[in-house]
């Protein structure tokens, strides 16, 4: 066997493992949990558990972050990082 398809046969089966367990934890755990963070570092809050992974990765991993979070008008993208600064902004105004 060539190192290009074994190194393709071993990322498959990687994959494979990780689906099976990520679809075997949805099926324990439920993602009601605001704020649940998996041992694994995941924000479940924001995670949409009606989409399976294997069909929309983006829309499982986000879709319930884009449900609850209003992009203000005012900006062209919206996350964690630009609220930090946000926040920093109005305390500085505070400040000065």
């Amino acid at each position: 066997m060539t190192s290009h398809r074994l190194a393709t046969l071993v990322a498959a089966l990687s994959l494979a493992c990780a689906t099976h367990a990520f679809a075997a934890e949805a099926a324990v755990s439920s993602f009601t949990q605001v704020g649940a963070v998996s041992p694994g570092g995941l924000d479940r809050a924001g995670m949409d558990p009606a989409v399976r992974p294997q069909d929309d990765l983006f829309g499982a991993m986000n879709g319930g972050w884009l449900k609850k979070t209003e992009i203000p008008a005012d900006k062209p993208e919206y996350g964690t990082f630009i609220q930090l600064r946000d926040l920093s902004d109005e305390r500085v105004k505070a400040i000065v």
